[in-house]
């Protein structure tokens, strides 16, 4: 293998998937006011919940596909060789253009620019300040916009909200991908099950209204952080502070990764330990959260 294709130690995508959903629970129990504006009034929407547990759950795995042998690329197929692609190369360019001389050459661009935490934040504040509000839907939009003649204008105003779209569906593709993967360890689940979720969710997308659509966006902003902070604890660590260089020590850094006393050996006792742990609290978050209610 060569090293432009070398796959780096990583937490695998069930122990992102696991850990995300956890964490994502959590975000609707902490008794912390921004936290239950934003996300405990799912609580009150069992079918938002669970486009936003299924696109959190997606979301979480597309950070990887700065890695050309990602759980998510495979699942994406062309689409996912596309966003690689470029992901690959726009973080070539950056780390080109904004290295100090102690940045060591990197042999792949996994874990460099599309893992920091930077960009999970930039997609969350996208999506809340980018997207349209009110209560109407994208069909009426699209429908009033047809009628007046102006469809074309408005697929030039909202290419944002046709990024949110292809990133939702993205999501929920490899959410759904996920999740009959592991069931298909104990039922007989036909391979085609995890496209029909998807497109119900696309479906649901054009008549859902603009502030459930926003909080679609957050999640997909959040569940891409969650992999990032994650990553942060696994083998060789991200940037976590970039672009914020670092100026003391010996050598002067831009891509340098803070230190912690330990890190989780991919494959290892501990990750397989996280990982049951992880699932567990998951489930009982998510049951304590309805039952709460």
């Amino acid at each position: 293998m060569s090293k432009k294709t070398k796959k780096l130690p990583a937490f695998s995508g069930k122990t992102h998937f696991f850990l995300s959903m956890s964490l994502f629970a959590l975000l609707m129990v902490v008794p912390w006011y921004p936290l239950q504006t934003t996300f405990g009034y799912l609580k009150d929407n069992i079918l938002l919940f669970i486009v936003c547990a299924a696109v959190i759950g997606g979301a979480c795995l597309l950070p990887d596909l700065d890695n050309p042998t990602s759980t998510a690329g495979s699942t994406l197929g062309p689409l996912g060789s596309i966003f690689t692609l470029f992901m690959r190369s726009t973080s070539s360019i950056v780390w080109n253009i904004y290295h100090f001389k102690g940045d060591p050459k990197p042999n792949t661009q996994h874990r460099y620019l599309w893992h920091t935490p930077i960009v999970g934040i930039g997609m969350v504040l996208l999506f809340y300040f980018g997207l349209p509000k009110g209560d109407y839907t994208i069909f009426t939009n699209i429908k009033n916009s047809i009628s007046a003649g102006q469809f074309g204008q408005f697929l030039m105003n909202n290419s944002i909200l046709a990024l949110f779209i292809i990133l939702a569906f993205m999501c929920v593709l490899v959410g759904s991908n996920m999740i009959v993967y592991t069931l298909t360890k104990f039922l007989p689940i036909p391979f085609f099950v995890k496209y029909i979720f998807p497109v119900a969710v696309l479906g649901y997308i054009a008549m859902a209204n603009y502030s459930d659509l926003r909080m679609i966006g957050i999640c997909i902003g959040v569940g891409y952080l969650l992999h990032c902070l994650e990553d942060f604890f696994a083998d060789t660590g991200i940037p976590l502070l970039w672009p914020i260089p670092k100026f003391w020590g010996s050598q002067k850094k831009v891509w340098w990764r803070p230190w912690l006393p330990f890190r989780i050996t991919t494959g290892g006792t501990i990750n397989t330990i996280l990982d049951f742990v992880s699932a567990v609290l998951a489930i009982g978050l998510i049951i304590f959260v309805f039952i709460k209610k």
